[in-house]
Protein backbone atom coordinates (compact mmCIF):
# COMPACT_ATOMS: atom_id res chain seq x y z
CA UNK A 1 0.00 0.00 0.00
CA UNK A 2 1.52 3.46 -0.98
CA UNK A 3 1.73 6.62 1.55
CA UNK A 4 -0.98 8.14 -0.57
CA UNK A 5 -3.62 5.29 0.13
CA UNK A 6 -2.72 5.28 4.27
CA UNK A 7 -3.13 8.89 4.12
CA UNK A 8 -6.27 9.34 1.90
CA UNK A 9 -8.90 10.32 4.63
CA UNK A 10 -6.63 12.84 5.97
CA UNK A 11 -6.00 14.61 2.70
CA UNK A 12 -8.20 17.67 1.63
CA UNK A 13 -11.38 17.68 -0.03
CA UNK A 14 -12.17 14.07 -2.02
CA UNK A 15 -8.27 14.02 -3.38
CA UNK A 16 -5.66 11.68 -1.84
CA UNK A 17 -2.53 12.36 -0.79
CA UNK A 18 -0.91 10.75 -3.58
CA UNK A 19 -2.26 13.21 -5.97
CA UNK A 20 -0.82 16.09 -3.89
CA UNK A 21 3.05 14.22 -5.03
CA UNK A 22 1.55 13.18 -8.45
CA UNK A 23 -0.10 16.07 -9.70
CA UNK A 24 0.25 18.70 -8.07
CA UNK A 25 -1.52 21.34 -9.92
CA UNK A 26 -4.89 19.54 -9.80
CA UNK A 27 -4.79 19.13 -6.07
CA UNK A 28 -3.96 22.84 -5.89
CA UNK A 29 -7.20 23.58 -8.24
CA UNK A 30 -9.19 21.52 -5.57
CA UNK A 31 -8.28 23.06 -2.40
CA UNK A 32 -9.35 26.06 -0.06
CA UNK A 33 -5.62 27.91 -1.65
CA UNK A 34 -6.10 31.57 -2.17
CA UNK A 35 -2.92 34.42 -2.92
CA UNK A 36 -2.26 35.97 0.48
CA UNK A 37 -3.04 40.12 0.33
CA UNK A 38 -0.87 42.96 -0.02
CA UNK A 39 0.70 42.15 -2.96
CA UNK A 40 3.00 39.34 -2.00
CA UNK A 41 3.55 37.17 -4.56
CA UNK A 42 4.25 33.86 -3.21
CA UNK A 43 5.56 30.76 -5.07
CA UNK A 44 2.51 28.58 -4.74
CA UNK A 45 0.60 31.31 -6.87
CA UNK A 46 3.52 30.83 -9.88
CA UNK A 47 2.31 27.29 -9.58
CA UNK A 48 4.93 26.09 -7.67
CA UNK A 49 4.09 24.22 -4.28
CA UNK A 50 6.00 23.43 -1.47
CA UNK A 51 5.96 20.35 0.84
CA UNK A 52 8.31 19.17 3.87
CA UNK A 53 7.44 15.84 5.16
CA UNK A 54 10.26 16.36 7.52
CA UNK A 55 10.47 18.45 10.50
CA UNK A 56 11.10 18.68 13.98
CA UNK A 57 9.86 20.73 16.77
CA UNK A 58 10.86 21.31 20.42
CA UNK A 59 9.04 17.92 21.08
CA UNK A 60 12.67 16.28 19.69
CA UNK A 61 15.13 18.45 18.58
CA UNK A 62 13.34 21.25 16.72
CA UNK A 63 13.02 24.45 18.20
CA UNK A 64 9.05 25.48 17.69
CA UNK A 65 6.00 24.75 19.06
CA UNK A 66 4.10 22.25 16.55
CA UNK A 67 1.93 24.88 15.43
CA UNK A 68 4.53 27.67 15.21
CA UNK A 69 6.29 25.55 13.12
CA UNK A 70 3.10 25.04 10.56
CA UNK A 71 1.90 28.69 10.78
CA UNK A 72 5.62 29.69 9.72
CA UNK A 73 5.19 26.86 7.00
CA UNK A 74 2.33 28.48 5.94
CA UNK A 75 3.92 31.93 5.77
CA UNK A 76 6.42 30.66 3.84
CA UNK A 77 4.65 29.43 1.12
CA UNK A 78 3.94 25.84 1.98
CA UNK A 79 1.00 23.86 1.32
CA UNK A 80 1.69 20.57 3.21
CA UNK A 81 4.03 20.00 5.98
CA UNK A 82 4.97 16.65 7.63
CA UNK A 83 5.79 17.23 11.53
CA UNK A 84 7.39 14.07 12.36
CA UNK A 85 9.23 14.38 15.74
CA UNK A 86 12.14 11.46 17.09
CA UNK A 87 9.99 8.99 19.04
CA UNK A 88 10.60 5.65 20.82
CA UNK A 89 8.37 3.79 23.07
CA UNK A 90 8.98 6.41 26.13
CA UNK A 91 7.82 9.36 24.58
CA UNK A 92 5.47 8.01 21.77
CA UNK A 93 1.96 8.47 22.96
CA UNK A 94 2.68 12.08 24.38
CA UNK A 95 4.00 13.01 20.78
CA UNK A 96 1.97 11.89 18.52
CA UNK A 97 -1.58 13.36 20.83
CA UNK A 98 0.34 16.32 20.55
CA UNK A 99 0.40 16.78 17.21
CA UNK A 100 -2.58 15.14 16.10
CA UNK A 101 -4.37 18.02 18.05
CA UNK A 102 -2.16 20.99 16.83
CA UNK A 103 -2.17 19.55 13.04
CA UNK A 104 -5.39 19.09 12.96
CA UNK A 105 -6.46 22.49 14.48
CA UNK A 106 -4.22 24.35 11.62
CA UNK A 107 -5.56 21.97 8.65
CA UNK A 108 -9.11 22.93 10.00
CA UNK A 109 -8.23 26.53 10.28
CA UNK A 110 -5.59 27.79 7.78
CA UNK A 111 -4.43 26.54 3.89
CA UNK A 112 -2.41 23.82 4.72
CA UNK A 113 -2.26 20.31 4.99
CA UNK A 114 -0.44 19.73 8.86
CA UNK A 115 0.12 15.51 9.12
CA UNK A 116 0.98 14.57 12.44
CA UNK A 117 4.15 11.86 12.39
CA UNK A 118 6.56 10.30 13.90
CA UNK A 119 10.57 9.91 13.04
CA UNK A 120 11.22 5.83 14.83
CA UNK A 121 15.22 7.06 16.17
CA UNK A 122 17.65 4.61 17.30
CA UNK A 123 14.87 2.34 18.61
CA UNK A 124 15.97 -0.83 19.10
CA UNK A 125 15.36 -2.55 14.98
CA UNK A 126 13.20 -5.22 16.54
CA UNK A 127 10.68 -2.66 17.69
CA UNK A 128 10.69 -0.82 14.83
CA UNK A 129 7.35 -3.03 13.95
CA UNK A 130 5.77 -2.39 17.17
CA UNK A 131 6.71 1.20 17.54
CA UNK A 132 5.93 2.04 14.13
CA UNK A 133 1.86 0.33 14.26
CA UNK A 134 1.49 2.05 17.63
CA UNK A 135 2.01 5.50 16.21
CA UNK A 136 -0.50 4.61 13.64
CA UNK A 137 -3.25 3.39 16.39
CA UNK A 138 -2.46 6.61 18.03
CA UNK A 139 -3.34 8.54 14.92
CA UNK A 140 -0.07 9.43 13.55
CA UNK A 141 -0.57 9.80 9.68
CA UNK A 142 3.38 9.55 8.18
CA UNK A 143 5.54 7.08 10.32
CA UNK A 144 8.90 7.50 9.66
CA UNK A 145 12.20 5.87 10.26
CA UNK A 146 15.76 7.32 11.04
CA UNK A 147 17.93 5.25 8.68
CA UNK A 148 21.33 3.58 9.21
CA UNK A 149 24.20 6.58 8.61
CA UNK A 150 28.15 6.99 9.21
CA UNK A 151 27.32 9.57 11.29
CA UNK A 152 24.62 8.50 13.86
CA UNK A 153 25.10 4.99 15.76
CA UNK A 154 22.05 3.73 14.29
CA UNK A 155 21.88 -0.13 14.93
CA UNK A 156 22.77 -2.07 11.73
CA UNK A 157 19.75 -4.62 10.01
CA UNK A 158 17.51 -0.96 11.16
CA UNK A 159 17.14 -0.07 7.45
CA UNK A 160 16.10 -3.50 6.45
CA UNK A 161 13.37 -3.77 9.20
CA UNK A 162 12.44 -0.45 8.58
CA UNK A 163 11.76 -1.38 5.00
CA UNK A 164 9.62 -4.62 6.09
CA UNK A 165 7.03 -2.85 8.13
CA UNK A 166 3.70 -2.59 6.50
CA UNK A 167 3.33 0.45 8.81
CA UNK A 168 6.24 2.25 7.95
CA UNK A 169 5.76 5.02 5.07
CA UNK A 170 9.40 6.86 4.49
CA UNK A 171 13.18 5.85 5.67
CA UNK A 172 14.77 8.89 6.12
CA UNK A 173 18.25 9.17 6.21
CA UNK A 174 19.06 5.66 4.59
CA UNK A 175 23.11 6.58 3.94
CA UNK A 176 23.88 2.78 4.39
CA UNK A 177 21.34 1.43 2.24
CA UNK A 178 21.83 -1.63 0.26
CA UNK A 179 20.70 -2.55 -3.12
CA UNK A 180 18.23 -5.18 -1.18
CA UNK A 181 16.60 -2.71 0.70
CA UNK A 182 16.05 -0.57 -1.82
CA UNK A 183 14.31 -3.04 -3.99
CA UNK A 184 12.27 -3.82 -0.85
CA UNK A 185 11.38 -0.35 -0.08
CA UNK A 186 10.03 -0.12 -3.64
CA UNK A 187 7.80 -3.51 -3.37
CA UNK A 188 6.76 -2.26 0.00
CA UNK A 189 5.72 1.28 -0.66
CA UNK A 190 8.28 2.93 1.68
CA UNK A 191 9.66 6.16 0.05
Amino acid sequence: MSIGHRLWSFAPRRHGFIFVLMAPLRWYNHCRIQPLGGGRKLPYQAGVIMFDFHTHTFLSDGVLSPIELIRRALAAGYRAIGVTDHVGLGNLEYVVKTLVTDCAEATNRWDILAIPGVEITHVPKEDIDLVAKTAKELGAKLVTVHGETIVEPVDPGTNELAVRSKAVDVLAHPGLIGYDEARLAAENGVF
